[in-house]
């Protein structure tokens, strides 16, 4: 558990009912109290986090995230503050954790597992956020906001659920997370993870030509590698696919090959843009197209899950893989591998919450 006494969990909220609860209930016993900020619901959200132990107080939705969270941690002022969203939860600490142990100042990274959606099925992406942060730091952005501070970010062994990417979440947020975005934008045209986020929200909208044009251009300004740079060229490459733009998309994953030699999410995308290949090019099929795809996933599965990069997806270095590759023996007739891989196809129940590590 957290040993340090002065740690408050940091929530802000709006029509939270359906997880505030949820949130609240799990993350109790790590803290030692507990701040909600309500900025206007209108449904049971206060009562609920009334009735979970919580302070509650309310202030005026200004459009800016930041300033929420900010006038939060104005009133939490604890040694270390944990920064949760409504619709995400504890999963698991590590029974070990003694804050006392982490480097002064450094703000604490947590891994956070989203449910989310990726050609028609279900997904889990995994992200190392700073959300454990000393008394002082403060946040910037008015969406997507993020700690400001030059502190050292340090991994710490806490799981979180998030479910707030599902389609049925994210349709009641449609339109308001683009309206800021957009503002922010006037303000910093050619900020990359901005542009990055308008493809993201685009692309939930079924906007694919527009999101993939924020995705290059958020690629044309970023002169190094940024923590969500695995997640924006995999988001291009799928959305130049679904485009039809395939001589676009062999050009640019070979491109980037030589950063994502041990990442299966890079060769699980290629394995589909090979497919695709083979679709177009029937008489190519089995001897050139189908067996890059194979070799691709095989590659997935060599390399294995990666659960410490950033945006890395699960399953891409394991069950998904598997079960596209028994997919291709399926489609070449090879019954016995395709049974094998099958036999591999056993998706993990990654959102429970657990018993401490």
């Amino acid at each position: 558990m957290i040993s340090k006494p002065d740690t408050t969990l940091v929530v802000i909220a709006k029509n939270e009912q359906r997880c505030i609860e949820r949130c609240l209930t799990s993350a109790a016993p790590y803290v030692s109290k507990m701040i909600v900020l309500d900025t206007g619901s209108t449904d049971d959200t206060i009562s609920i986090a009334t009735k979970c132990g919580a302070e509650v107080f309310s202030t005026e939705w200004k459009n800016d995230f930041s300033l929420a969270r900010n006038t939060a941690l104005d009133i939490a002022e604890s040694e270390f503050n944990l920064i949760l969203d409504a619709d995400e939860w504890i999963i698991s600490i590590d029974k070990t954790i003694n804050l006392s142990n982490t480097p002064a100042g450094s703000l604490g990274l947590v891994s956070i597992i989203s449910e989310g959606e990726s050609f028609g099925e279900k997904q889990f992406g995994n992200s190392w956020i700073p959300r454990l942060l000393p008394r002082g730091v403060r946040y910037r952005g008015k969406i997507h906001e993020q700690p400001f501070s030059s502190a050292p970010r340090v991994k710490l062994p806490i799981k979180i659920g998030h479910d707030g990417y599902t389609s049925a979440v994210m349709s009641t947020k449609k339109g308001r997370n683009l309206q800021l975005l957009i503002e922010s934008l006037k303000n910093n045209p050619n900020d990359p993870y901005t542009l990055y986020s308008i493809g993201k929200e685009y692309e939930f909208d079924k906007q694919i030509e527009k999101a993939c044009a924020s995705y290059e251009k958020a690629i044309s300004l970023i002169n190094i590698d940024v923590p969500f740079q695995l997640d924006l060229d995999y988001r291009l490459l799928c959305t130049l696919l679904e485009l039809g733009r395939l001589e676009e998309c062999l050009i640019y994953s070979s491109k980037i090959m030589e950063k994502y030699t041990q990442t299966p999410d890079y060769f699980f995308i290629l394995g589909y843009i090979f497919l695709e290949g083979a679709k177009r090019d029937n008489e190519n099929a089995k001897n050139y197209w189908l067996p890059r795809a194979e070799e691709s996933w095989k590659r997935c599965l060599e390399i294995g899950e990666q659960p410490d990069l950033s945006e890395a997806v699960f399953g891409r270095g394991s069950f998904l893989a598997a079960r596209n590759l028994s997919v291709i023996f399926e489609i070449v007739g090879d019954e016995k591998n395709a049974k094998y891989y099958r036999s591999l196809y056993q998706q993990p129940a990654l959102l429970h919450k657990s018993s401490e590590d």
